[in-house]
């Protein structure tokens, strides 16, 4: 039988995480005084999940449009076999610059859609730039590439946008 790679997550341990989706900023002492247990152990959990990759990383939630920018997700939807991560790590190392975006997630999906680009970029021009050149450089393994552009954010990474009050106008349908 395949070994599995999952791990089992105890209470503790989901407490911590919950504490981390929170505010990742928040220190292992204050995660010890808010859960009742020891700093050490808030230390040790978190390295132990970090070790076993249950925490990749840590990241700032940002609001695009107040930097000039504007969050845009590609539908893909592949021919065959799809290595869309490499091809995507290649991109976000050497042409994400260039072509004036900044790539925020890739998610393989099961559905319609083979894959679910999620970047930034200043407008929709650069954004349909970004599309085009991936429907150019992968079109023998991409058949069709749809763009959404994301008009608000109500939540994301379990943060409630901040100026939800701005959008009730636009979202009251």
């Amino acid at each position: 039988m395949p070994k599995s790679n999952k791990i089992t997550i105890g209470d503790d341990e989901r407490k911590i995480i919950e504490q981390l989706v929170e505010d990742a900023r928040r220190s292992p002492n204050e995660i010890a005084k808010k859960l009742g247990i020891s700093r050490q152990t808030v230390w040790r959990i978190i390295k132990k999940l970090e070790k076993n990759k249950v925490i990749w990383g840590y990241t700032a939630v940002i609001d695009e449009n107040i930097i000039g920018y504007k969050s845009y997700y590609a539908l893909l939807k592949g021919k065959g076999l799809m290595m869309v991560e490499s091809n995507l790590a290649r991109i976000k190392e050497k042409n994400a610059e260039k072509m004036n975006i900044q790539l925020l997630g890739c998610f393989y999906v099961h559905g319609a859609y083979d894959w679910i680009v999620i970047f930034s970029a200043e407008n929709i021009m650069d954004a349909k730039r970004f599309c085009g050149y991936m429907q150019k450089e992968y079109g023998a393994v991409i058949d069709r590439v749809e763009l959404l552009e994301n008009v608000f954010t109500l939540l994301r990474f379990g943060k409630v946008n901040p100026d939800l009050d701005k959008y009730k106008e636009i979202a009251a349908f």
